[in-house]
């Protein structure tokens, strides 16, 4: 996957799937140790709804809670609580290496556990027999191959997800990049070699990685000086640690959990930018604790497809409306202080159109515009507007002619038009792409405004949107003076045009010039 450059299917994986992914994994990893924390004889369970079987055996065996163990645990997480929240900043002033507390914890967890024998004295669960020594390697069989196949692909896709998101999360955390490439190459050549030692499939540990991100490991030098004290373990002083007692262990964890547990506060943040990322955090979140890893991630990759296939199907149109300068424009319901001009719609078109939202966009224009127009032809209402306001830049100028609005009689460039819409212009600054089905209703949109004697205008069309007409001959259909580098050379040409025919009609076709676009050769 890494060779075939399949690392950007890491998009798939938003910050809020990767939030809510490994936010719920850390439910299952702390719910992987509450039997050691407490000292329960229940078995761990597999499957769907593993994490809440496992509450549910644990509240059944509640009274069978080993008090030594739940002693030693309670004492394990304070200690390392109160110095990574406490102690840590001042220790770390004091001496220029981290102080690995952890690895004191387990000696001296071992030591005690084996000086009072807490194995047999409280019945404690301990670490047990660790084998020493490594197996021989060896080539698999592929008499299996057929039979693990799809479990194996089924694996190495959750694998990788759960290791992309613990890079995400450390990348974003400690501010550097990281190459998902790059990570499937490295994750494909462990497998590889592991597959010669019989190891299990290899990916990012949820748990492991938090510990050495708070005992300050940074660097590849920390895993490969882990690396060695783990073979120094196997090869020598495995049976050293066999009276570890697992509760020392899962304190540890729980610990170095806080950081993931944290990411919680994501979900409020994503709720204020956006409800449907908040969505995504949800689903990915209960997904993954009420079901399981594999599941949760599906879920969360199923949803955000399924958002990103509406949001290019859905976008947005809003009307815009100048400020008293007439060089501002924005969109009319978030700002009270922007208002329309008479006679002219300037409508802004969010996302990307395509044959399957083309027919709701035109029906949506056609909505406005209609509305508009009934407004006028019922109400008969009239409206003044000086145009001279509108063209003239200076302040003093503009704010006299203003003045003279109030009284009775007005200058000669003074022209009443109908509140009724004769003007359409586009604001295609944020249309992303168009297909020729799209061009095909918006020319026919276009053609029907023009029966009924309004305009249209294009405006900020983005040049990847401009070579899709071009080659689709629908400037060509619609004409060059239909386009313009902006709104408000758009809106001030036509009120150029009304004020220089103020006697005459206020709608005049624009010649049909033929144009084509500069080659790309």
């Amino acid at each position: 996957m890494g060779i075939l450059r399949l690392g950007a299917l890491s998009l798939l994986l938003s910050t809020e799937l990767v939030s809510g992914f490994t936010t719920g994994a850390a439910v299952h990893v702390l719910t992987s140790q509450v039997k050691n924390l407490l000292g329960l004889p229940i078995s761990r369970r597999s499957g769907m709804f593993k994490v809440i079987m496992t509450y549910m055996d644990a509240g059944i065996n509640i009274t069978k809670t080993n008090l030594a163990a739940l002693i030693l645990s309670v004492i394990t997480i304070t200690i390392l609580a109160l110095y990574n929240e406490l102690l840590k900043p001042y220790v770390a002033k004091k001496i220029s290496f981290p102080l690995p507390l952890e690895l004191l914890t387990i000696i001296v967890g071992t030591l005690v556990s084996f000086y009072w024998n807490f194995e047999s004295r409280y019945n404690m669960s301990v670490v047990s027999t660790i084998p020493t020594g490594l197996p021989e390697p060896k080539l698999s069989s592929f008499d299996v191959f057929s039979g693990v196949l799809l479990d194996g692909l089924i694996i190495s896709i959750v694998a990788y997800a759960i290791s992309i998101s613990m890079c995400k999360i450390f990348a974003t955390k400690h501010n550097y990049s990281i190459d998902p490439n790059q990570e499937l190459i490295a994750e494909g050549t462990s497998n590889i070699v592991g597959s010669f030692f019989s190891c299990a499939p290899i990916a990012a540990s949820l748990s492991r990685s938090v510990i050495q991100d708070a005992v300050g490991g940074k660097t590849q030098l920390a895993s490969l000086f882990s690396c060695g004290i783990l073979i120094f373990v196997l090869l020598w002083i495995g049976p050293f640690f066999e009276t570890l007692p697992n509760c020392v262990l899962s304190g540890i964890i729980v610990v170095a959990l806080k950081g993931m547990f944290l990411q919680f506060s994501d979900l409020p943040k994503a709720w204020a930018v956006s409800k449907v990322n908040a969505f995504v955090w949800v689903i990915s979140f209960l997904a993954t604790v009420v079901l399981d890893i594999e599941y949760g991630l599906g879920a969360g990759i199923l949803i955000s497809i399924l958002i990103l296939l509406w949001s290019s199907t859905h976008g947005s149109l809003s009307v815009l409306g100048a400020f008293s300068n007439f060089e501002l424009y924005t969109d009319v319901k978030t700002n009270r202080q922007a208002k329309e001009i008479p006679g002219i719609k300037i409508l802004k078109y969010t996302g990307s159109l395509n044959f399957v939202n083309a027919e709701n966009f035109v029906k949506e224009v056609e909505k406005l515009v209609s509305n508009d127009n009934d407004k006028g032809s019922e109400d008969g209402y009239k409206k003044e507007m000086l145009i001279n306001s509108i063209l003239e830049e200076k302040p003093r100028e503009r704010l006299r002619q203003r003045e003279n609005t109030n009284s009775k009689s007005h200058s000669r460039s003074s022209i009443v038009i109908n509140e009724s819409i004769d003007w359409i212009i586009f604001d295609f600054s944020s249309l992303s792409a168009i297909d020729p089905g799209a061009l095909r209703l918006l020319l026919g949109l276009y053609n029907r405004f023009l029966k009924h004697n309004v305009q249209i205008l294009f405006t900020s069309c983005p040049s990847p949107v401009l070579h899709v007409m071009d080659i689709s001959s629908f400037i060509k259909d619609v004409g060059i003076p239909h386009f313009f580098p902006s709104v408000h050379d758009a809106a001030t040409h036509v009120l150029n045009l009304l004020h220089n025919s103020y006697h005459q009609s206020p709608i005049e076709s624009f010649p049909h010039t033929n144009y084509s676009m500069p080659s790309n050769k």
